[in-house]
């Protein structure tokens, strides 16, 4: 989900790390989370295209 050299932002509003540190302005962490991201989500993608 993330790099294990970052925390978790203090407050948990939503309980999704990207969209809390997002919300809470921990910008390196949102960028961190949404790098840790990427590619499962274009894995998941292109599962679909393939025939």
């Amino acid at each position: 989900m993330y790099s294990p050299t970052l925390t978790p932002p203090p407050p948990r509003i939503t309980g999704i790390f990207v969209l809390d540190s997002l919300i809470t302005g921990h910008f390196q962490d949102f960028v961190n989370g949404m790098y840790h991201l990427i590619l499962p989500a274009l894995t998941l993608a292109f599962l679909n295209f393939g025939w």
